[in-house]
């Protein structure tokens, strides 16, 4: 599955991409594991292993959840929040050692806490206005 993602809530899907719930999956070796581009999508309790980067938000989104996923393995960010805003990243676990960030926050009101990042940091210079708060460096 290298070079797609294992799971990709985008535009096109029935409801556009908007309001659903990923939740309890397993996914190996994709470029990116879990990949959402439109808004108030709930992505928790997964597992991602390897790949590029484990769980991706791009496109403007706003209004969504990242919380309680482990991620682990990923070779350029754990989680990755692209221009997204006014979103939870929260609970999550990454434990990437290659990663140049376990997590990196671009994008606007994001609240970023309780998330444990083993083996690297979490980098919020590109996110304004956003609360980083009780996470595990």
């Amino acid at each position: 599955n290298a070079g797609t993602a294992g799971i990709a809530i985008v535009t096109g899907n029935s409801s556009g991409g908007n309001f659903n719930i990923v939740s309890g999956n397993l996914v190996e070796g994709c470029n990116i594991g879990v990949l959402f581009s439109q808004n108030y999508n709930n992505i928790s309790s997964n597992i991602v292993v390897g790949g590029v980067t484990g769980i991706t938000c791009s496109g403007s989104s706003v209004d969504w959840v990242v919380a309680s996923n482990v991620v682990q393995g990923a070779t350029t960010r754990g989680i990755y929040i692209n221009t997204c805003g006014n979103g939870n990243i929260n609970g999550n676990s990454v434990d990437s050692s290659s990663a140049t960030n376990e997590i990196e926050v671009v994008g606007s009101e994001n609240l970023v806490d309780g998330n444990s990042a083993v083996a690297g940091t979490i980098d919020t210079t590109g996110c304004t206005t956003c609360v980083v708060a009780d996470n595990n460096i």
